[in-house]
């Protein structure tokens, strides 16, 4: 009765949130996405115990309908036996008894994997309600590493009195820190701070009816950042009672998005800006102004953009890409109320950063105002007189206002007043950024940017310096500096400022790095972390080196490929693996949760997954195979029924990792890039994701050719079963622990998977991209995917899509409405346990973009369910039979939470109260069985370890408990 009176209250509070949008609460949603436990977390009768040889009989009674956890333990505390967890009541999990506070249960005297357990006098009974998830530690965290996967685009750089501002960010998350004038992590701006968030204006919120909780939402694609700066946001409509995203902003690059390209700072105020300007403040507000601004690019006309001939150029004739000009240079006047934008260019060829269209000019716009820029000076074309330009690459203002525009094909600085009005003009080579001290001097940085395509190369003869000037009025050169940035490709990835409240003055530099692939996907980052060097005797030393430090912290200072930090926790040993490979890994972070301590783990061949088993085994699969192995020596575990295979690797590329094996699994798959994950239940029962696509005219298989020996398999096909979604669809196949095939295509009609798992009674569990449908109507978010529970071949999906080998007739359509959306086409689900809409992020829904940054759930050996609700902030927990149990996490950044355990983190945290948990965009998941959850938050850009408690507890110590019967 409790849990319905404050969800009724939740509801009437909504009103008195910050600026939302409510809906109807549609039953079902409500229903299914409601905690179902009753916070009382009491025995009425502790666990009473008997035991008659082999069987163990065990009863307790609760004073409410919570979660209970039984487990069999062994003299050092381990679980041998996974016996029974989830909420009492109407559905409650086998083998616990339904509608009954009371229960009863049977132990048989096996453990997890079947065989007998004879020391029984050293096993404990141990009776636990109320699972109570606490925020551990920070894991595998530094403030120093980069979290642009893209290191071309440099870090963004502004010095402040209070210290020094970097913004770090694109292709998913921003992050914008602030360090002490040595370099000394301070506290993170951006993502906002959970106090923060209520008092923000221009946010769009959220109301879910299961709850009533208002929450905003993350107007990006890949659904990691609040921001609407750069490319990796999208604009939020509301349509028919539910948000969803629009079109992709420009030509598919919301998928790839690049972030901000710069921010300004100005006393109590951040702007920050590429496609669109975002306001901030340096307390972690936005200084009581709307968050987010206008557009600050450069379009054809009315927000529509052009298309050019680019595409078919550079033989990208395929992509509809399209030209907007972004500023890469803002600049505050000293009043804090004009914005100064300089640097327009637009990168058409999406990462050839060699073609650029160029706008000659430099624009303005009110910073309080949602009015767009308007031209201060300049023009489209190049020109050389006193009101044009040639590669405007920055601007800069003194304190009293002037504008200096670094005027880089020209090779001058010129200085005008606020008006417009050329007051002075310093020739100096090839100005590429500008920066101006407090009490006046001037200082150019000299580097090579890449032209307009349509005009010749700049030419510098002495690139990679610093050049101070008493003053523009008084222009006498002081010193050179030499800078130490080598020639890359990188031509917009340099970022340099000066830190005036240093002493001795500061440089941060951001020298940039041409992009090189590594590690399936990751970025080499090379030259490309933040250097700190010193002013000393007319030249600069360095004297930090944040790559240097990162890499010590963390090991790996490269952000990991396509945001993606698959987690894997070895469940006998407790270690936790980190798979950061883009498509594919061929090392892997091992990670101490005790310790904090980091390692890296060379793999046998690149692999595109893995999984452990209970005995701590390891399984890595390529696209068609799976092999085991003993992860102390890397040596392989041989199947009984498997395959012998030379060279076997997920990676057709240089420098790829191969390996022979003995005994492998050979899977059928023959499509995509991404399959559909593994899983090993306790009895060692392997289900697998194969990503197939078939082809039903030839009767065949029809796919990518780049997999190697694919395997053909020709699915049963029925009306509305779909073969073909984006890459194909996911075929479930279950080998026991010997490799013999227990269940073929176990489920029938599935679309695409980002999670498949397996419990010990061997239900399984599909994390699929379509949309849960209720009452036949798609979720707010089309983004999030649905999880369901089906026992091996009894599921059955059917759908409406036209592609369908058979169609779906209309007398063969249910008389009901869809259970799923965007399967693809409306689907009806048939034999399936339970489902649990809202979960992850699926980026191929409705073929909106890119699907490499993806998400997984965890399932742990109590049949518990860990998923990603990434619009809520959260993990959900369900029991074997659906019922949720909790939510762990809530918004928060990096700073928020207080851990149990302070070591790894950030030296200041701040409580939020419940579990501490504070998430962004918690997108990966691994546990360690009653121990740890972990998840993986590329939006705080860390691993939080979870520890994993109950509210209450009884132990039985079953030496202590008389055997009334003879043993087997």
């Amino acid at each position: 009765m409790r849990t319905h009176l404050l969800a009724i209250i939740g509801l009437l509070l909504v009103s008195a949130a910050p600026p939302a949008r409510c809906r109807q609460a549609r039953g079902g949603e409500s229903d299914e996405l409601r905690v179902k436990r009753q916070e009382v977390f009491e025995f009425a009768e502790k666990p009473k115990v008997a035991r008659a040889g082999d069987r163990v009989t065990i009863t307790f009674e609760s004073k409410g309908f919570c979660d209970a956890t039984v487990a069999i333990e062994n003299a050092e505390g381990r679980i041998i036996r996974h016996l029974a967890c989830g909420v009492l009541g109407p559905k409650a999990p086998e083998p616990f008894q339904k509608n009954t506070l009371k229960q009863t249960l049977v132990w048989d005297g096996k453990d997890d994997q079947d065989a007998y357990v004879d020391d029984k006098d050293g096993v404990t009974v141990r009776v636990s309600l109320g699972l109570k998830p606490r925020f551990e530690r920070t894991l595998f965290w530094s403030p120093k590493r980069r979290s642009s996967q893209d290191v071309r685009k440099g870090v963004a750089i502004r010095a402040a009195p209070e210290g020094v501002y970097l913004y770090d960010g694109g292709q998913a998350a921003d992050h914008i820190s602030l360090f002490s004038h040595g370099g000394d992590y301070l506290r993170t701006v951006y993502p906002f701070p959970a106090e923060k968030l209520k008092d923000l204006p221009g946010l769009i919120w959220h109301t879910f009816p299961a709850d009533g909780r208002s929450l905003p939402i993350k107007p990006s694609y890949q659904m990691c950042t609040l921001l609407t700066s750069g490319e990796n946001a999208l604009n939020i409509i509301f349509k028919d009672g539910r948000y969803f995203y629009g079109p992709m902003d420009p030509c598919h690059k919301g998928e790839h998005g690049r972030g901000a390209t710069d921010l300004a700072i100005a006393p109590g105020r951040i702007a920050v800006g590429a496609n669109r300007l975002n306001r901030l403040a340096p307390d972690g507000g936005s200084g009581g102004l709307p968050v987010y601004g206008p557009p600050i690019d450069l379009r054809n006309s009315k927000g529509f953009y052009k298309a050019t001939e680019s595409a078919m150029a550079v033989g990208l004739g395929g992509y509809d890409l399209l030209t907007n000009l972004k500023p890469h240079r803002l600049a505050f006047s000293p009043d804090g109320k004009t914005l100064y934008l300089a640097r327009h260019i637009e990168n058409y060829a999406l990462d050839m950063y060699e073609h650029n269209y160029w706008q000659h000019a430099v624009y303005r716009m009110a910073y309080e105002e949602d009015k767009e820029p308007e031209l201060f000076l300049g023009a489209a074309e190049n020109g050389s007189d006193a009101r044009h330009f040639n590669m405007p690459a920055d601007v800069a203002c003194d304190r009293q206002g002037r504008v200096y525009v670094a005027d880089m094909g020209n090779h001058r600085v010129q200085v005008f007043t606020p008006d417009g009005k050329l007051v002075r003009t310093v020739p100096v080579e090839a100005p590429a950024q500008v920066a101006v001290s407090p009490s006046g001097e001037l200082y150019v940085f000299t580097w090579e940017l890449y032209p307009d395509r349509r005009d010749p190369r700049v030419k510098v003869t002495r690139p990679y310096v610093l050049r101070r000037f008493k003053s523009a009025d008084d222009p006498q050169l002081l010193a050179t500096y030499d800078l130490p940035m080598a020639g890359t490709r990188a031509k917009y990835g340099q970022c340099a400022e000066i830190d005036f409240w240093a002493q001795p003055m500061t440089v941060w530099l951001s020298p940039g790095q041409y992009r090189s692939m590594a590690r399936g996907g990751t970025e080499r980052t090379q030259d490309a972390g933040i250097l700190l060097l010193a002013e000393k005797g007319n030249k600069l030393e360095l004297i930090r080196d944040f790559e240097k430090e990162a890499r010590q912290a963390v090991l790996r200072p490269e952000a990991p490929g396509n945001n993606r930090q698959r987690l894997y926790c070895d469940q006998l040993r407790g270690t936790l693996y980190v798979g950061e490979g883009g498509f594919y890994f061929q090392d892997a972070v091992a990670i101490d949760p005790d310790s904090g301590k980091v390692r890296l783990v060379n793999l046998p061949f690149d692999a595109e997954d893995m999984c452990f088993d209970i005995n701590g085994l390891a399984y890595l699969r390529t696209a068609n195979l799976v092999a085991r192995y003993q992860p102390d020596t890397w040596r392989e575990v041989p199947w009984d029924y498997g395959e012998e295979h030379d060279k076997v690797t997920y990676n057709c590329n240089s420098g790829r990792r191969e390996a022979k094996v003995i005994s492998g699994l050979a899977l059928p798959v023959n499509s995509g890039w991404h399959h559909g994950g593994l899983h090993v239940s306790p009895r060692g029962n392997l289900a697998v994701g194969c990503l197939y696509l078939y082809g039903p005219a030839e009767r065949g298989p029809r796919g990518q050719e780049s997999i190697p020996a694919a395997k053909s398999y020709t699915p049963q096909l029925y009306p509305g079963r779909i073969t073909k979604a984006v890459y194909g669809c996911e075929y479930v196949h279950v080998w026991n622990k010997h490799g013999k095939l227990l269940y073929e295509d176990a489920i029938k009609g599935l679309g695409t998977l980002n999670g498949v798992a397996i419990d010990n009674r061997d239900g399984l569990y599909v994390l699929s991209a379509a949309n849960r449908a209720y009452d036949g109507k798609p979720p707010f978010n089309f983004l999030a995917g649905t999880l369901i529970k089906f026992q091996p071949g009894k599921g059955k999906i059917v759908s409406d899509d036209g592609r369908a080998p058979i169609p779906l007739s209309p007398e063969s359509r249910p008389a009901r409405p869809p259970d799923l959306v965007n399967l693809p086409g409306n689907a009806w689900v048939e034999g399936a346990e339970w489902y649990y809409g809202g979960v992850g992020w699926h980026g191929k829904n409705h073929g909106l973009g890119c699907g490499c940054r993806n998400t997984r759930f965890a399932l742990d050996y109590f049949g518990r369910s860990f998923a990603p609700e990434i619009d809520r902030y959260s993990v959900a927990v369900l029991d074997a039979s659906g019922n949720l149990i909790l939510r762990v996490g809530r918004y928060g950044n990096v700073d928020d939470g207080v851990p149990l355990v302070a070591a790894g983190g950030p030296a200041s945290p701040r409580a939020m109260g419940g579990d501490e948990l504070a998430l962004v965009h918690g997108a990966y998941l691994a546990t360690q069985t009653d121990r740890r959850l972990f998840v993986a938050d590329i939006g705080n850009y860390r691993i939080a370890s979870v520890k994993l408690d109950y509210h209450a507890a009884e132990k039985v110590r079953l030496r202590d408990v008389p055997d009334q019967g003879a043993r087997r």
